[in-house]
């Protein structure tokens, strides 16, 4: 049996810790890719989620571009908000400087949607890349 000096002790210690961040990492990511407004009960839900994850990915320094934002929360939004998500995408271009919370603002001004209009919003997707629901629920967690 060998006795282990402290300096290699160490060095597994911190190597471990490494290893377990990038889990971490990629976890946050994972989740941030994966949420869907169509899996959570009600708009504000999914924009406080949105943002809670969001945060935690920027206090990792794991952030995205403003724009890549946008992007990710207009795929997020799609399912549910398809006309909101259509006009936004054809007018990034035109309508100059877009926030984050000016969409989050218009989204949660929209109608709320019943339960049953959720499921057949979701069940019209296509059901390509991160929209089936067969990615797991971001929102229940």
């Amino acid at each position: 049996m060998s006795v282990q000096s402290s300096a290699e002790q160490y060095a597994k210690t911190v190597s471990r810790f490494k290893d377990e961040g990038l889990n971490e990492a990629c976890n946050a990511w994972a989740d941030f890719f994966k949420l869907r407004c169509a899996d959570c009960p009600t708009s504000v839900k999914f924009t406080d989620k949105f943002g809670a994850t969001l945060s935690k990915l920027r206090d990792m320094q794991l952030g995205l571009p403003d724009k890549g934002v946008i992007y990710q929360f207009i795929l997020a939004i799609e399912d549910i908000y398809q006309d909101y998500a259509r006009v936004i995408r054809r007018d990034m271009r035109s309508r100059g400087v877009l926030t984050l919370d000016d969409m989050i603002k218009e989204i949660c001004k929209q109608p709320v949607l019943s339960v049953t209009e959720v499921l057949a919003a979701a069940a019209a997707s296509d059901c390509t890349g991160n929209t089936c629901s067969q990615q797991g629920s971001a929102c229940s967690q």
